[in-house]
């Protein structure tokens, strides 16, 4: 972007938005602000996002099971219960709500995890648009090879009507 605009970015973390501080200045990144948002309601937009209806392009880094990074961290699998899934899931879905809230009209609204699992990802996408009138999926697909036991991510875009 040039260093031109708005980059607004949250996390639950601290430690999180602080190593994204360090990371943009080092990177002479001027335009980024970072906030804590624990995504239990709506986000409060700045002012200048508020004037122009939302966000042109919000991602959604989901929090996920991470079976796409098990080829590298291969006891994550054994400290993921079904209860764990099923709380992920609730959260995933909450996230993409409450984001979508944010887009504009005409705008994207992206989805990423670092999983493999259809429930997470594909899932999750069709339960939104489901639910949720005025979005259009875009593309979605799945970055890496599970089955080359490789690094694997899913990526969705959306465009709101």
């Amino acid at each position: 972007m040039d260093n031109k605009g708005a980059v607004i970015a949250t996390d639950l973390h601290e430690y999180k938005l602080a190593e994204l501080k360090r990371r943009a200045k080092r990177g002479q990144l001027l335009n980024i602000r970072s906030f804590i948002w624990e995504g239990k309601e709506a986000l409060k937009l700045p002012k200048e996002i508020a004037r122009q209806q939302g966000f042109d392009k919000v991602l959604v880094d989901a929090p996920c099971s991470s079976s796409g990074t098990w080829r590298r961290n291969p006891d994550a699998r054994w400290r993921l219960s079904d209860d764990d899934t099923q709380e992920l899931m609730a959260l995933q879905q909450r996230l993409l709500v409450l984001a979508s809230q944010a887009v504009r009209p005409q705008g994207e609204l992206i989805y990423a995890t670092c999983s493999w699992q259809v429930e997470e990802n594909e899932q999750q996408i069709a339960q939104f648009m489901q639910q949720n009138n005025g979005w259009q999926l875009l593309e979605q697909t799945m970055l890496g090879a599970p089955k080359d036991d490789a690094d694997t991510m899913f990526v969705a875009r959306l465009k709101r009507a």
